[in-house]
């Protein structure tokens, strides 16, 4: 199991029943931290809706510039949505 928070983890568990799931902590940065994470996202996201929709999607070389430039403070969650409503 996988789980995500967008709050501190180790105060999540001190306040709540997820001690079920502090077996193995993983940190992972967000992702205004590793933005050479962004094309490689976006291209994934691009082909998971282009499967869905049965129609190839891109984006230009400036988009795609300007979505790694972008501090996503709304995380990965924020660049999926963008990449959708695009």
């Amino acid at each position: 199991m996988v789980a995500a928070t967008n709050r501190e983890p180790l105060q999540a568990v001190a306040e709540s029943m997820m001690h079920r799931l502090d077996v193995f902590p993983i940190g992972v940065p967000p992702l205004r931290e590793r933005l050479k994470d962004v094309p490689l996202l976006v291209v994934h996201f691009l082909q998971t809706m282009g499967q869905q929709e049965d129609h190839t999607k891109r984006f230009s070389a400036e988009a795609m510039h300007r979505l790694g430039t972008y501090r996503w403070p709304g995380n990965v969650r924020e660049l999926r949505n963008a990449v959708q409503r695009a």
